[in-house]
């Protein structure tokens, strides 16, 4: 967006006298005519625009500040630390998620990418209320409305047991809740892992929406264990 603002600070009025509302460049940045045709000055102005818009809003991917964050506590109460640059969970017998609301809405696709670590990696039941419980989770949160009941829906990237073999499936204590399976072997070892949430929502849902928010959230309330996940590098790249 910088470069779209150093042209705007270079758009003056076409000297010329006309009913046209042209603008012209007062640095020779771009040429688009000598003698500043009404028209084609004011479309290709237009559509120069346009495209750096578009270009400078999914060129990069936006990392996610790990201030601003707000804990939500289901059963028991984690631990949770905020780094410069990390966030850390502890849960013994508890569960609570550490929830990011985005400032606006998330209409478009994107990229999700995060890295994450865990000291423990056990067994879960995905049918089973009473093994629902995973050592580190990547919520997506979505908008509720009148096309989702007013309920709100939501994506969960876990991390399961190699024994689990399902890749996908409904909460046991929500169907607006989506379990994706991250089969990760290796404890106090960071994993790079990245999503697309959108199209899993629209694949899953038959429907678009817009994602509201993220959190990340460790429970060990229904197995009673007790685990320590790390996050890290959590970014949004929109996708064109």
């Amino acid at each position: 967006m910088a470069l779209i603002s150093l042209i705007l600070r270079n758009i003056k009025p076409c000297p010329f006298s006309t009913p046209y509302p042209l603008i012209r460049l007062s640095r020779p940045m771009v040429h688009f005519s000598r003698s500043c045709r009404p028209q084609t000055m004011y479309l290709s102005s237009l559509f120069l625009l346009i495209f750096l818009s578009s270009l400078s809003q999914f060129s990069s991917a936006q990392a996610i500040p790990t201030t601003g964050w707000e804990q939500l506590n289901f059963k028991g109460k984690n631990i949770i630390k905020a780094g410069p640059n990390y966030i850390h969970i502890k849960s013994k017998d508890s569960a609570s998620a550490y929830f990011y609301k985005f400032e606006n809405p998330i209409a478009q696709p994107f990229k999700l990418a995060w890295e994450w670590k865990v000291t423990n990696i056990f067994p879960t039941n995905p049918s089973s209320k009473l093994m629902d419980d995973y050592p580190a989770r990547v919520y997506v949160i979505f908008e509720q409305s009148w096309r989702t009941g007013f309920k709100i829906r939501a994506l969960n990237y876990v991390i399961t047991h190699e024994s689990t073999e399902a890749l996908e499936w409904r909460n046991p204590f929500s169907n607006d809740s989506i379990m994706f399976a991250r089969n990760i072997t290796r404890e106090n070892t960071w994993e790079e892992q990245s999503a697309r949430p959108m199209a899993d929502y629209k694949r899953i849902f038959k429907r678009q929406n817009r994602a509201i928010g993220i959190a990340v959230m460790s429970d060990t309330d229904n197995t009673h264990r007790e685990v320590e996940a790390w996050y890290r590098n959590i970014q949004i790249q929109l996708q064109p």
